[in-house]
């Protein structure tokens, strides 16, 4: 009997969604998914049952920025409704009667699995939450006592699966390492997204309809709604400077299509044909979302990434895709399209990146991240019992 999965959503973007969609369409399991907004939108639109739960979640500015004051003021309402979601799901969990939860960097479904005997297995790329801050040792000793503060909440998951590359490749190594009170949970599996696959046909369907003159752009509007108008409105200010290139834009809105075309410019309002579309590109331009960065890996393709401001795990992932020699960093504060212009087309023109991206993308094709959750679920649904008395599943990869 196939294992029914519970599982929970983080619902800010669709980074979280996509990499559960990507997860339980190949794996075939029966499945309920929760979320809230984005997310929520995103998983019911690839047609899967959602249902909502409250939302926690950061604020954001009218300049797309993650506004700090805000999110901090917003505290005490986020924690009262973290309590709301641990009741919540405990109750859809009753109800529903899963074999098995699986929470993508949710906490209240980790303690509410916990509460009731269910197995579980935690997915994120964020054991620690990266300051919005320049590094300093004060942010570190705040970052790290966080930390360790929640690190045993987290371990109350019978597996913690890190859906990155083992170091030294780890894009997110500083918001997931160095945990001590989780670290003997954790696991790495590879990237928990689809590898972009294009026949010949598909990717000529996808010149013929974009109109391909030169060397392709490719630039991916994702994160938080309030967070995309701006990166849009940057992206179309610089494109038309990038010589000798098309510069396809998806705005990422599900259900919309058609495209508009003007000079270099295809903007496009949901890219039907993702797949081919990478494929044929010479470049990606995109925030620094962990999914969004991964898809890029996994297609060998290199990157400019411009985080969204102040938000410390982009940030975080975007300079280590850097220091890996795949992408080319810019820090959103003060970016002008004519330095986003220049910089793509330096990006372009850079052999050694794209040399780069090629080769981690052969280290990323080496794992079996799919097959690696399969054996983890399949092992703990099999075994329901209390947490503490499961054994330990098969060795995977660790730090």
């Amino acid at each position: 009997m196939k294992p029914r999965l519970h599982v929970s959503v983080y619902g800010s973007g669709m980074g979280h969604a996509a990499r559960m969609v990507s997860l339980v369409r190949r794996l075939s399991f029966p499945a309920i998914f929760t979320s809230w907004g984005e997310g929520r939108d995103y998983i019911s639109e690839e047609g899967y049952r959602v249902l909502e739960v409250p939302a926690v979640d950061i604020e954001w500015s009218e300049q797309g920025r993650m506004a700090i004051k805000k999110s901090v003021t917003k505290l005490p309402r986020n924690l009262y409704s973290l309590a709301y979601q641990v009741i919540t799901e405990r109750e859809l969990m009753r109800r529903t009667k899963p074999s098995m939860v699986i929470s993508d960097s949710r906490l209240s479904a980790i303690i509410a699995a916990h509460s009731i005997g269910l197995p579980s297995i935690l997915v994120t790329n964020q054991l620690r939450i990266a300051m919005p801050l320049e590094s300093s040792l004060m942010q570190s000793m705040i970052e790290r006592s966080v930390a360790e503060l929640l690190g045993p909440f987290w371990a109350l998951a019978d597996e913690i699966v890190a859906p990155d590359l083992p170091p030294p490749y780890t894009i997110s190594d500083k918001t997931l390492l160095g945990v001590r009170s989780a670290r003997k949970k954790l696991r790495f599996v590879g990237f928990l997204v689809s590898r972009p696959e294009a026949g010949k046909a598909d990717v000529e369907k996808a010149k013929r309809v974009l109109d391909v003159e030169g060397k392709l752009v490719y630039a991916q509007i994702s994160g938080p709604r309030p967070t995309r108008r701006w990166f849009l409105n940057l992206l179309l200010a610089a494109a038309p400077m990038v010589e000798g290139a098309t510069v396809v834009i998806s705005v990422g809105e599900p259900g919309m299509n058609g495209m508009k075309r003007s000079r270099n410019i295809r903007l496009l309002y949901w890219n039907e044909m993702f797949d081919a579309t990478i494929a044929l590109s010479d470049l990606l331009v995109s925030r620094g979302g962990h999914s969004t960065i991964a898809r890029g890996i996994l297609a060998g393709k290199p990157m400019v990434l411009v985080p969204i401001a102040y938000h410390g795990e982009q940030t975080s992932n975007s300079k280590k895709a850097a220091s890996l020699g795949i992408a080319r960093y810019l820090n959103p504060v003060e970016l002008t399209p004519k330095k986003l212009a220049e910089t793509i087309s330096h990006a372009l023109e850079d052999g050694q990146m794209e040399s780069n991206a090629t080769k981690l993308s052969e280290v990323a094709s080496r794992l079996d991240p799919f097959g690696l959750m399969k054996t983890l679920i399949t092992f703990h649904s099999s075994n329901r019992r209390a947490p503490h008395a499961i054994p330990r599943a098969p060795s995977l990869s660790r730090p």
